[in-house]
């Protein structure tokens, strides 16, 4: 299930398993063996991606209601951390001076998180490629090959698309 990889034996074996599963999906991809599936890759570079995704400037109010979000959020979690989390967090975690910077940055990033994410993670053609949308262990099975090393299969293709492939990896 979701969330019990500390009940593997040796989750780093397991994880090890599945980025390799993953790269040979983007590397399959990058050879052209999803064309027929999700249509012939588009080729880019930073220049060509600014060109065709030029956009316009957002409202104020964009900015603003990001910034509120995210500031109501770190709320939330600061006070999870000092008040909730008091046995579970390390106290250097738990310094509220700390938080409140954390908190500050964030908030002043806040509007700039979509830009961020989509121009440093679609703006090249190099770093997208097909993959699995949450290859976790609990959408793989495994097993050991003829030199013990573990190996799996892929399970819940529901996700299957091209994206940029480090967010992919976060996901696993």
């Amino acid at each position: 299930g979701k969330c019990q990889d500390r009940l593997l034996p040796d989750p780093l074996d397991f994880y090890y398993a599945l980025f390799r599963a993953m790269g040979q999906l983007c590397a399959w991809d990058k050879l052209g063996r999803f064309d027929d599936i999700l249509g012939p890759q588009q080729v880019y570079n930073e220049a060509q991606y600014l060109a065709f995704t030029n956009r316009g400037p957002k409202p104020l109010k964009a900015k603003e209601g990001s910034q509120k979000v995210v500031g109501e959020t770190l709320d939330k979690i600061i006070d999870f951390i000092l008040n909730w989390a008091v046995n579970v967090a390390p106290a250097d975690i738990r310094d509220s001076a700390k938080l409140a910077r954390v908190k500050e940055e964030l908030v002043e990033m806040a509007p700039y998180f979509n830009d961020m994410s989509t121009f440093f993670q679609m703006s090249n053609s190099d770093y997208v490629a097909a993959n699995h949308a949450n290859l976790q262990a609990d959408n793989a099975w495994f097993w050991r090959d003829e030199y013990g090393d573990l190996a799996c299969g892929v399970l819940d293709w529901g996700g299957f698309s091209r994206g940029p492939f480090a967010v992919r990896f976060i996901g696993c």
